[in-house]
């Protein structure tokens, strides 16, 4: 009796102890997610020195359209680089999504994910995440040329000129990020407006004003 006593106790703290070893590993599971690398707490890698634009190449639209990288340098671009095994990008898409919907209707910007997965794939990859294929472009050169080194991977251009290129750990950082660069494009499009207005020469009078005639 003392003996079957013994198993159940201790089959009772092998369970306890597993049980504690989930709940610590979920923990660190939630941990990771909710905070961004030290690296890239530390960078928003603001890449001054790069100010050469896009080489003129051709991007494929997931939706089949063809598009001129100078056609994406017209506005302010966001461009997130994601890859369908990579499991931080999915709760990221659905986030995305609607920044690029927000900035197609309220800012003059334009967001793409971007992808190097095979089109099949990529089709598959944003129908599962109800993402319209006209969000999406196809494209390995583009990251390279963009310094995209992992997914999920933030890329901001403006005027042609890359801004901001930095890694992406979760929605906090990726709302955070671009709430900035919506608020700086902001105050930076009232400048121009305001130091073009201050500036434009005055208008003529009419040649009847010339000489006081009414």
């Amino acid at each position: 009796m003392l003996l079957v006593a013994s198993n159940i106790m201790l089959v009772a703290w092998v369970v306890i102890l597993g049980l504690v070893v989930l709940s610590v590993m979920r923990q660190i599971g939630v941990l990771h997610e909710r905070s961004a690398p030290a690296g890239d707490l530390l960078g928003v890698t603001l890449t001054a020195n790069k100010t050469e634009g896009l080489p003129d190449i051709s991007i494929l639209r997931l939706d089949g359209e063809r598009i001129k990288s100078e056609t994406l340098t017209q506005h302010t671009l966001i461009l997130l680089f994601v890859a369908p095994e990579c499991q931080v990008c999915k709760p990221l898409v659905r986030v995305f999504g609607k920044w690029i919907e927000k900035l197609a209707h309220t800012h003059n910007a334009v967001g793409y994910f971007v992808t190097s997965a095979a089109a099949a794939t990529a089709k598959d990859y944003a129908q599962k995440h109800d993402q319209p294929f006209e969000h999406w472009l196809i494209s390995e050169r583009l990251g390279l040329e963009l310094n995209a080194r992992q997914t999920p991977w933030l890329v901001v251009m403006r005027e042609g000129r890359l801004q901001i290129s930095q890694k992406i750990a979760n929605q906090m950082q990726l709302d955070r990020t671009i709430d900035s660069v919506l608020n700086t494009a902001l105050h930076t499009n009232a400048a121009q407006s305001l130091k073009s207005s201050n500036t434009s020469p005055p208008t003529a009078p009419r040649r009847g004003e010339q000489h006081g005639l009414a």
